[in-house]
């Protein structure tokens, strides 16, 4: 059972504090701010979700962003993952992983949510209407500043599509993955279903 909104705001300002980074406070603001953004695309194209769950992956999304590398191998360890998974760039896992650690420690168990955490960094193949929204809200949110979110964040007001594709190629202008050029080509052909 999830708990209110609010509840899990305090859950991250504390974990956040624990972390003791001199980031803690602008990663705390902008995973509220995610929360947001994500509830507003949603109503913004009318989609078909659960509003409260939404804010709730978005709110979370970075839970595990302040974690060490000893949380990851124990985390990896634990849940009898393959551990090649803590060769990815450390910047990632924290997404990649970061839903066992919220499965762990907030006994999350929707499967909707905790895979909108962990393909809001690299998305994926198989992402549903929740990993989209959070993929994008990310990317989004209105603390986010530069050239590659502004045009993110225009065209999240008026094409969802378009702005999947934007975050693709601003992935891959960074990191000319298989993924993201999978991503690409999925989003640029795929017939729109929304």
């Amino acid at each position: 059972m999830l708990l209110d909104i609010d509840q899990y705001k305090e859950i991250l300002k504390n974990k956040y504090k624990e972390a003791a980074s001199p980031r803690s406070e602008s990663r705390y603001l902008h995973s509220l701010s995610v929360g947001k953004k994500a509830v507003e695309i949603a109503k913004t194209f009318n989609f078909d979700v659960d509003l409260e769950k939404l804010e709730i992956a978005g709110i979370l999304h970075d839970y595990a962003k302040f974690e060490t590398m000893d949380k990851f191998t124990q985390i990896v360890q634990e849940y009898g993952l393959d551990k090649n998974i803590l060769n990815e760039n450390f910047k990632i896992l924290h997404a990649l992983l970061g839903p066992y650690i919220i499965q762990k420690e907030l006994r999350i168990t929707d499967i909707e949510i905790l895979n909108a955490i962990r393909n809001h960094a690299t998305g994926s193949l198989d992402m549903d209407i929740y990993s989209e929204i959070i993929y994008i809200a990310d990317v989004s949110e209105d603390l986010r500043v530069g050239e590659g979110f502004d045009k993110v964040k225009e065209l999240s007001k008026i094409d969802f599509r378009m702005a999947i594709l934007e975050k693709i190629e601003f992935s891959l202008a960074k990191n000319n993955t298989e993924l993201n050029r999978k991503l690409f080509q999925k989003y640029q052909e795929d017939k729109w279903k929304y």
